[in-house]
């Protein structure tokens, strides 16, 4: 659904969801960067498995995930977005990051989409 609205509007280039007991980014999807996250503090999600993930394996569309307490920043700039996830508190065997409190463990930059230009000459003048 958000996939369609992304490749219609070009602007649109960052998708935050909040509210999950994991934290994951994707690689552009239709121009737009998905980050799910929320695990500030409380339950964090978990299969049972060697990984804590259903499938140990990311899929190919995934950027980067972990599951840890955390927090992210963004920073709005005038030609990009730059998002950094922190590491928060150690949950003792319930994450998969071993990282100190207030690491960044995932950075990405979102340049801004170059404006389309359009002829004001018609088509074949």
């Amino acid at each position: 659904l958000l996939d369609g609205f992304g490749t219609r509007f070009h602007k649109y280039v960052l998708d935050l969801s909040g509210h999950a007991g994991s934290y994951e980014r994707t690689k552009p999807v239709a121009h737009v960067v998905h980050v799910v996250t929320g695990p500030g503090s409380g339950e964090l999600d978990h299969a049972d498995t060697a990984c804590f993930w259903p499938d140990c394996t990311a899929p190919d569309f995934t950027a980067r995930r972990a599951i840890h307490h955390a927090f992210v920043q963004v920073a709005v700039r005038p030609n990009a977005i730059k998002l950094e996830a922190f590491c928060g508190v150690v949950a003792p065997g319930r994450d998969d990051l071993h990282c100190a409190e207030g690491d960044i463990f995932d950075s990405v930059t979102i340049e801004a989409p170059r404006p389309t230009t359009v002829s004001s000459r018609g088509p074949g003048r």
